[in-house]
């Protein structure tokens, strides 16, 4: 670990905002300096946001066979998981669900390691879950928050600053770089930005 004057310095991207902003509030509570948490293209409202709009998050049995057949969408047609739909919503829980779409999936492709699939499976249940009933250990930082989002939001009804001014006592700066949620980390233009926040 640093030593404690070292400002804190982190760089976060999509979901893993959420765990930065915890992560400098924890370290402010023990005393580390404040310093910079960069977020790109995410914020505790828009993840939130974000699961709302992609899944029916009210009823959990929903939740989970979205959740299946959207993973199993990397592997499938989009016929194919239309088709397997309600034999994944029939299934009793969610181990019934994975072990369902391995099989479906393994008919039609060869899964290297289906006991890896089913953890990864297991893993963004439970991650998305967390996400949904979260709220903030913190008020605010004290960190200076600076937010890079994309020119192609991900959400259109989401404020221009995802509501990240509220999570600092530091004054917030926004910018926006051509792409979107995908192609922004990939942004040589936003790798500048970065070098730049954290040299000067």
């Amino acid at each position: 670990m640093p030593s404690k004057t070292t400002p804190i310095r982190l760089v976060a991207y999509s979901y893993g905002t959420v765990v930065a902003l915890e992560l400098a509030y924890a370290l402010e509570s023990l005393g580390y300096t404040p310093g910079t948490v960069v977020l790109i293209d995410g914020s505790p409202t828009m993840m939130k946001e974000l699961l709302k709009k992609e899944m029916d998050v009210a009823e959990d049995h929903i939740f989970q066979t979205l959740l299946i057949c959207h993973l199993m969408s990397f592997y499938l047609t989009s016929e194919l998981v239309v088709k397997n739909y309600e034999r994944i919503a029939k299934c009793k829980d969610l181990d019934e669900r994975i072990d369902a779409a391995i099989e479906i999936v393994k008919g039609v492709i060869t899964l290297e390691n289906p006991n890896y699939n089913r953890v990864v499976a297991k893993t963004i249940y439970k991650r998305l879950l967390a996400l949904l009933h979260y709220t903030p250990s913190y008020t605010k930082i004290e960190s200076k928050i600076c937010l890079i989002k994309p020119t192609q939001m991900t959400l259109k009804h989401i404020s221009e600053d995802m509501n990240c001014s509220d999570l600092t006592e530091q004054p917030l700066t926004v910018d926006s770089f051509e792409g979107n949620h995908i192609t922004i980390v990939d942004s040589e233009e936003v790798i500048e930005k970065i070098n730049t926040i954290f040299c000067s």
